[in-house]
C-alpha cells in the first residue's frame, strides 16, 4: 500500500496551529491509494 507522508505534515501543521486534536483524521493510504479507490479528489491550490 502507498504511503504518503503529506499527510502527517499536514496534520501536525494544523495541531500546531491550533486545530483540534479531536478534529483530525490521518489516511495512511495516501491521495494515490483515496483516488484508487473512486473516493472524490479535488485539485486546486491551497
Amino acid at each position: 500500500m502507498p504511503w504518503c507522508g503529506q499527510s502527517l505534515m499536514a496534520i501536525k501543521t494544523m495541531l500546531r496551529e491550533g486545530y483540534p486534536a479531536s478534529q483530525t483524521k490521518y489516511y495512511r493510504g495516501g491521495v494515490q491509494a483515496w483516488h484508487a479507490l473512486g473516493l472524490t479528489v479535488v485539485e486546486g491550490s491551497l
